[in-house]
């Protein structure tokens, strides 16, 4: 393999990295942001409430979530942010599609990023279905996660169930 002064590497999104033409053993890590669910326990026909937690390693300026309930007993309803982080600036929504609840939080200021860390984000209220489920365990998760820099670029997130 030959290099010239015209090579470049590139990730996926196209940004030029910085690389040598030394030979040599090099270490590539990849910073992982986690997204987390707490749990909880509701009666029949009530209501309960999942706190969103995330652990970041990056500021993060924007987040959606996918969350499902398996079966799908639960709808989510309503989100509450965290008053623990300054969401100046931020646009917050929940909304319903299909059976998922769809959690959309952005930054539209690009200038109140979550900063690194670990932190409660959110409160996510979910109305239980009335019915015979006495005894049914739900099993809520993050069916897709995609938590953004300043670059609109998404970031490497693994949800925890």
């Amino acid at each position: 393999m030959s290099y010239t002064s015209g090579t470049s590497i590139q990730d996926q999104n196209y940004i030029d990295l910085n690389w040598t033409a030394d030979g040599g053993t090099y270490e590539v890590g990849i910073e992982t942001q986690y997204a987390m669910l707490t749990g909880g326990f509701g009666e029949i026909g009530g209501e309960f409430t999942t706190s969103f937690m995330l652990t970041n390693t990056q500021p993060v300026y924007g987040i959606q979530l996918d969350i499902v309930a398996d079966p799908p007993f639960m709808t989510g309803t309503d989100i509450t942010a965290s008053d623990l982080i300054d969401f100046d600036g931020w646009e917050i929504s929940g909304n319903l599609v299909g059976t998922t609840y769809q959690l959309l939080m952005f930054d539209n200021s690009f200038s109140n990023p979550i900063e690194p860390g670990m932190a409660h984000i959110s409160d996510i209220l979910f109305t239980l279905a009335n019915g015979d489920m006495q005894g049914e365990m739900v099993n809520l998760y993050i069916d897709d996660a995609t938590i953004t820099d300043q670059n609109n670029l998404s970031m490497f997130t693994e949800s925890i169930d």
